[in-house]
């Protein structure tokens, strides 16, 4: 399963010619910065229980509202329709005031919600077990969405997720400055600590940070995941480890419909392709 971290590679991103050249040729993510990694039986697990859960909610719900029972073979469809979406989810988890981040295009809400996600990551690191676990998940299916979009952008439904990206890493050498060194494991750390630290960015629109014109992701992301963090006291009848549990369940739900829509959304010939 092909991974790929946008904020990694914002920070090892390398200069020169070279590096230039393969750039310009949309090659250099692909080479350097999408390792694969082997699906665990814990993601063939936690996918095959979140499918289930999905569409059981979905004959519950058609049950309730005409009396009928779905067959079998019609449930793939229903779980994977656009009535069953990641603003539903959060609708249901009392997170519409996080409605903003699935109103965008595909590839738009991808690359937020991945940048979140790793921000959320780094700072719930010490978790128990059991948290770890959902945000290891969470992370292997971020992380395979966001290669999705570098390398197999045919895929997912159109958009200019190229020109995000893109932008995405200039607006985040601006913000990192000099660059972070040390080892690859810090640099990923290093760069969220410094991100999170921009607190007066997630009280700012976008425009207002990166323009008009720039399709950067960075602050949007951060936004996100600003409004995962904090926002504790709008669910009051929880403490932080439950409030934790509960975002990384949700975090892991988006990841799952977002999947699911791009599986729908893909088509034969698309698969067949990059079967080959």
């Amino acid at each position: 399963m092909g991974q790929f971290c946008l904020l990694e590679y914002c920070i090892r991103r390398k200069k020169g010619c070279l590096w230039k050249m393969l750039e310009y040729f949309d090659v250099d993510k692909v080479i350097f910065y999408t390792p694969y990694k082997e699906i665990g039986e814990d993601l063939k697990q936690f996918l095959f229980d979140m499918v289930c859960k999905r569409s059981h909610i979905i004959q519950e719900n058609l049950y309730n509202r005409l009396g009928i029972r779905s067959p079998a073979g019609q449930l793939m469809n229903q779980i994977t329709s656009t009535a069953m979406t990641a603003r539903d989810l959060l609708r249901q988890s009392n997170l519409h005031y996080l409605d903003w981040s699935t109103e965008l295009e595909f590839d738009h809400q991808i690359l937020i919600w991945h940048i979140a996600t790793d921000l959320c990551s780094y700072e719930d690191r010490n978790c128990n077990e059991a948290i770890l676990r959902n945000i290891k998940l969470s992370e292997q299916l971020s992380r395979y969405m966001a290669y999705l979009l570098v390398d197999c952008p045919f895929m997912l439904p159109r958009g200019i997720g190229h020109i995000r990206i893109q932008d995405t890493s200039a607006e985040a050498s601006r913000v990192f400055g000099g660059g972070i060194t040390g080892s690859r494991d810090n640099h990923l750390n290093e760069a969220c600590k410094r991100l999170l630290r921009v607190t007066e960015m997630a009280e700012m629109k976008p425009e207002q940070v990166k323009g008009s014109i720039s399709k950067s992701v960075l602050f949007e992301g951060h936004r996100l995941a600003g409004e995962f963090q904090y926002d504790r006291k709008r669910h009051r009848g929880m403490n932080a480890a439950e409030f934790r549990k509960f975002k990384w369940e949700t975090i892991a739900g988006v990841w799952i419909q977002f999947l699911l829509y791009a599986a729908k959304e893909c088509s034969g010939e698309s698969h067949a392709k990059q079967l080959k």
